[in-house]
């Protein structure tokens, strides 16, 4: 019986091995960059995001200081305006009483006046 030629020469073979080889090198060496650029940009994505985040936060508190801040003041004038109106009401009740006495006073001199 005779036995089939083999399908590649010795020569063809390692020729073959190490083309297929390199070219798995190279497929190795592009997936390794890839996988360094695809690092490169999550940290720099990552980066982007905390200080967009840190940036946010600054900037919350700012404007929750100057919330306080207002509300404060707007508390302050409160207390005063409220001090103030009550002051006036004291001076309100005070000048009644005395239109009310003075109106005593009135009739009392008009009683005067008539009896004279």
């Amino acid at each position: 019986m005779l036995s089939q030629p083999p399908l590649l020469t010795p020569e063809e073979w390692k020729l073959s091995t190490v083309l297929t080889s390199e070219a798995a090198e190279a497929q190795r060496q592009v997936a390794e960059h890839l996988h360094a650029e695809s690092v490169r940009i999550k940290d720099e994505a990552d980066e982007l995001t905390r200080r967009a985040h840190s940036d946010v936060d600054w900037g919350f508190k700012q404007r929750l200081a100057e919330i306080q801040h207002w509300r404060d003041e707007l508390n302050l004038k409160f207390a005063e305006i409220s001090n103030e109106v009550d002051a006036q009401l004291i001076y309100r009740k005070r000048l009644e009483s005395a239109l009310a006495s003075f109106g005593s006073i009135l009739d009392i001199d008009a009683k005067v006046l008539d009896l004279r």
